[in-house]
């Protein structure tokens, strides 16, 4: 935790205030996390979801990435869990803009 003061002075110079305050630690979150080893939940668009709704071709996936992260307590256990969330791309419809 840091210590900050602060002095506040009126314009005649007669009187000052001092302010202290403390500020609080960042980045604890991220070092919590860093502590367990992640769960990975992963959920996919398959079948007929993964399908243009433009063209009607089906999309291909180009890439994923962690949509949340949260700690789930079980008595006695303590676990972490990152949600992933895929992107999808119609190959069809990408080249006709090409």
């Amino acid at each position: 935790m840091e210590e900050i003061t602060q002095e506040e002075t009126s314009g005649t110079g007669c009187r000052s205030r001092n302010y202290t305050y403390t500020r609080k630690a960042q980045g604890k979150r991220q070092d919590i996390f860093e502590q367990f080893t992640p769960r990975i939940g992963s959920s996919r668009v398959l079948g007929e979801d993964c399908v243009c709704p433009d063209c009607q071709h089906a999309l291909k996936e180009i890439g994923s990435c962690i949509q949340r992260k949260e700690l789930v307590f079980i008595p006695a256990q303590l676990k972490t869990c990152s949600h992933i969330q895929h992107s999808y791309k119609c190959s069809h419809c990408s080249e006709k803009r090409d």
